[in-house]
């Protein structure tokens, strides 16, 4: 058989058997004679040969007659031309020297012979033998084979010294043609490749047989200075005979170097190529279609997978080679299959997002297909479950967001919040708060199951001593959230609190949970309850995390909702209290416009009447001025203007001018009054407020004893401290509004029946007070119908220090009330009252005070005297004080100015001071502080009194 070197020569080569039948020919004998190999060796030489020249073939010759013959024949063209060639055959022997078989070529020559350049006979003659081709003729031929040859041709002698070598063998070896001619083989190529020659060589000069064609490296220019340069080649041996002789060797190669080279590179980028995608996060698949016959299926076969391919699809070995339905078992009723075989089928690329549901809770891949050639395609996929599960996290969170946003009412609230959480993140979704008693229990639940048992009651199945390290009643205990991502028989007997909560634990049929602790300023006040109960949903660190975050969400709500709900009772108690102030107001007043009428309207009122009047008038018009002063109070406290005159005073005084202002009251009522103190007990603190203190408690303790009760005022020493109580015997207090007593406005019975008045004012001042002067105060009461003690504890006057104070406190004497006399005050205020109040107390004190209705008046009193201060109303009609004070600081530059205002706000005290006032009053205004304030700004020195 022909070897594939005979494929690639330029020439027509055919091989017989010893008889001359065709037994194979080369590619170019099917080019050039357009018959094919297989009518060739059907028909035999008479298929390509002129009728007249086939007694020329081989196998007519006696054995023996040569080992080398020729011949010219004419041979027909594929286009049907009849053209000269020349026959050449070499005899291939058996060692034996039997003949096996002839291998020869046909040379075109027909231009040659018609031009009668040669001497050789246009046909064999009778005989049929073959003339011998002159010498000069056969180096014709040979020098025309190795010059037109495209491949590298050499002939060597039996001492493998070069005879003939053509040029393209010679470009091989970098050298000419001549540089070659009588050197031996080992001058020309390296040492290595020169002894591997002439291994070959001497096989083929001791057998006579031509080599296989192989595969040869060698170097040429070493030690030339030159880079050595490495050929590759296919290289076949042949003898060369003349006669019976082996007289040399041809050395027949071609070149393959820039087939190597490029094979070189091609596997460097493929070691690239793997190494990249070995070192990529991302997977990879080459596949090959492999498509059955018929209307049969399609098989994508892995040709080549990286690690992250094999990783991801779940094998510890490489995938390549495997049939791709295999590893991904899933992937053909998957949206990918048929983006894969449309992609095959001609489509471009194209990128989808698929599911893995196999895959514990499930996983995502982002895959991007495109076309590598026919029946192949690429495949490269993401891991994007994390992506996924966050986006997922995002609309859960969102959901969860608007439900908790939807209602201010808890339960709907929470309610709302397990039913956006099931399904997506949880099968089961409970929320446990702790009730005011400090139980534990459910109060919103979602269950995605339609059979599904009773969650409500999971709070008691849980163990809560120091040994549960796992459960609802660990995270309450701890504050800490729990995953278990699976939840075993051992797990649940050890958070059980006894083996019926075992049963019914075990009774959910819960594979996983997640519990998550509530906060609500700072404590625990319940947790959030996720449960899975299927083998394909297991929780994970990035449930936990979610759920934490669903949690703190819930946590935020509970507060909000717990601001809602103080809103709403503050709310309901300013209403109340508004109601409560209207009906003390209104009361007194009442009863002094009844006295007022009824004293007018009698011409000559008897003496006992107008005296009874008089003093009914008067206690309920310090009634009213005592509500007044606790709401003044109470706006002071709230502002931080509260002010203490400190002195070292004796407690037993403050008392007993307390008690005795409430002395009569109770004897009214039959109560019973009794005072027990130490006169040498003493504090620091101011004896006025004190006494208010006092007066407080004990009117509140009058208020509530009924009759036949008895109420005492003590005051001991205890160490370093002085003790004042108020006892009564009277109705006692609810344990469940004791820690309210002492919040402003909040009053046990605030109802239209309540049978006790008052605004709920007078325990929150207490306590203010009491935290002023550096005390505590605390109350005990053993219930309902028990009566009360009141304890206030105060420091010792001989061993405190200054009272304490809350931020923004100040604490001084007060000052004397000046004397303002010569000093011309021009007071403006539309309110007729009020401006003869302040003026009439700015007059006792000495002032010559003008007074104006208007900031018109004022005007033009400016402009006909003259005044050292301006005492002015802001909000007037038609023009207000901030234009009228830069009038007059216009008219006057030194004269100052004190604005008066029922306006308090920041903003308006800013514009006021900003407009040219030195001072700005709140009303009601303290005439105190009036007629000092008018002392400061005009220079005037405190009087000797006041």
């Amino acid at each position: 058989m022909l070897g594939p070197l005979a494929d690639i020569l330029p020439h027509v080569v055919w091989e017989t058997d010893p008889r001359g039948q065709l037994t194979a020919v080369n590619a170019r004998w099917v080019e050039y004679t357009g018959v094919c190999a297989d009518d060739s060796m059907r028909l035999g030489w008479s298929a390509v040969l002129h009728p007249d020249d086939v007694g020329a073939r081989l196998g007519t010759r006696p054995d023996g007659f040569g080992d080398t013959q020729m011949s010219r024949v004419r041979v027909r063209r594929r286009d049907g031309a009849w053209r000269w060639h020349e026959l050449r055959a070499c005899a291939v022997r058996e060692s034996d020297g039997t003949l096996s078989r002839w291998v020869g070529t046909l040379t075109d020559v027909h231009d040659e012979q018609s031009s009668g350049e040669t001497t050789l006979t246009d046909r064999p003659d009778r005989t049929g033998a073959i003339p011998r081709t002159p010498p000069n003729h056969e180096r014709a031929i040979l020098d025309a084979l190795l010059g037109q040859a495209p491949i590298g041709i050499a002939i060597l002698d039996r001492e493998l010294r070069y005879l003939e070598v053509n040029e393209v063998l010679a470009r091989m070896n970098g050298r000419a043609r001549d540089a070659h001619l009588g050197r031996h083989l080992d001058e020309i190529i390296d040492a290595e490749s020169a002894a591997r020659a002439k291994e070959i060589a001497a096989e083929v000069l001791a057998s006579g047989l031509p080599s296989p064609q192989l595969h040869v490296r060698w170097r040429v220019g070493v030690g030339d200075g030159a880079a050595p340069k490495v050929n590759d080649g296919l290289a076949s041996y042949v003898p060369v005979r003349s006669g019976e002789s082996i007289v040399g060797i041809a050395v027949i190669i071609v070149d393959v170097t820039d087939e190597r080279r490029m094979a070189e590179a091609l596997a460097e980028s493929e070691r690239r190529f793997r190494m990249v995608q070995d070192a990529s996060h991302e997977g990879f698949l080459a596949l090959r279609a492999e498509r059955a016959e018929g209307a049969g299926g399609i098989t994508l076969r892995c040709v080549y997978a990286n690690h992250a391919a094999s990783e991801t699809l779940g094998s510890e070995r490489t995938i390549a080679g495997a049939d791709l339905r295999e590893v991904w078992p899933e992937i053909e009723q998957s949206i990918l299959w048929g983006l894969l075989t449309r992609v095959l089928d001609g489509g471009e690329a194209q990128s989808v997002e698929v599911a893995r549901p196999t895959r514990g809770a499930g996983s995502w891949f982002q895959c991007w297909v495109a076309p590598l050639g026919p029946d192949e395609v690429a495949l490269r996929f993401d891991d994007i479950t994390a992506r996924k599960r966050g986006e997922q996290a995002l609309a859960i969170v969102g959901e969860v967001t608007r439900a908790l946003g939807a209602s201010l009412v808890r339960e709907e609230m929470l309610q709302g919040f397990a039913r956006s959480v099931v399904v997506e993140m949880a099968d089961v979704c409970a929320v446990h708060l702790r009730d005011a008693t400090g139980r534990v229990r459910c109060v919103a639940t979602a269950d995605s199951r339609t059979d599904s048992p009773d969650t409500r009651a999971i709070a008691d199945l849980f163990r809560d001593d120091e040994s549960a390290k796992h459960g609802l009643g660990a995270v309450l205990r701890t504050g800490t959230s729990d995953l278990v991502a699976e939840v075993t028989p051992d797990l649940l007997r050890s958070v059980a609190r006894d083996d019926d909560a075992r049963r019914a634990l075990e009774g959910l049929g819960t594979r996983a949970w997640i519990f998550v602790p509530l906060s609500v300023r700072g404590e625990v006040a319940g947790a959030l309850t996720l449960e899975s109960a299927q083998a394909g949903r297991p929780y994970d660190l990035a449930d936990r995390f979610i759920a934490e975050e669903l949690g703190r969400r819930v946590s935020a709500a509970l507060e909000n909702v717990l601001l809602y709900e103080e809103a709403q009772r503050a709310n309901a108690l300013k209403d109340e209290f508004l109601s409560i102030v209207s009906h003390e107001l209104r009361t007194p007043l009442s009863t002094i416009l009844g006295w007022s009428k009824l004293l007018m309207d009698d011409p000559k009122p008897a003496q006992e009447r107008v005296r009874k009047g008089l003093e009914v008038i008067q206690r309920n018009a310090q009634a009213q001025a005592r509500i007044v002063d606790d709401i003044l109070d109470t706006s002071r406290i709230l502002r931080n203007k509260i002010t203490l005159d400190p002195k070292v005073v004796p407690v037993s005084a403050p008392m007993e001018e307390a008690v005795d202002l409430v002395r009569n009251g109770a004897t009214e009522r039959g109560i019973e009054m009794a005072l027990d103190v130490d006169r040498a007990a003493t504090v620091r603190g101011d004896a006025m407020r004190l006494r208010q203190i006092f007066f407080h408690l004990l009117t509140n303790a009058v208020k509530f004893t009924p009759q036949g009760g008895r109420v005492t005022a003590r005051v001991v020493r205890d160490g370093n401290a002085t003790i004042a109580q108020v006892i009564d015997t009277g109705a006692g207090i609810d344990p469940s509004f004791l820690p309210f007593l002492f919040d402003r406005f909040r009053q046990a019975d605030a109802s239209s029946t309540r049978r006790h008045g008052g605004l709920g004012l007078g325990l929150a001042i207490s306590r203010k007070l009491v935290e002023l002067h550096g005390g505590t105060i605390s109350v005990q009461s053993e219930g309902l119908g028990r009566g009360a003690t009141f304890t206030v504890r105060l420091p010792d006057g001989r061993a405190s220090s200054e009272p304490g104070t809350s931020p923004g406190i100040s604490i001084a004497p007060r000052a004397k009330t000046p004397d303002l006399v010569g000093v011309r005050v021009l007071l403006v205020d539309d309110h007729d009252d009020a401006r003869e109040l302040y003026g009439s107390v700015l007059s006792l004190r000495g002032a010559r005070v003008t007074l104006a209705a208007s900031a018109a008046q004022a005007r033009a009193r400016l402009a006909e005297s003259r005044f050292d201060i301006l005492v002015s109303d802001i909000a007037m009609p038609y023009e207000d004080g901030i234009s009228l004070v830069s009038f007059a600081k216009k008219h006057d530059p030194v004269m100052q100015a004190i604005a008066i205002s029922a306006f308090s706000q920041p903003d308006d005290v800013r514009r006021a001071l900003e407009a040219g006032f030195e001072h700005y009053l709140t009303k009601p205004v303290d005439t105190h502080e009036l007629v000092t304030k008018v002392a400061e700004l005009c220079d005037v020195r405190t009087s000797s009194y006041g």
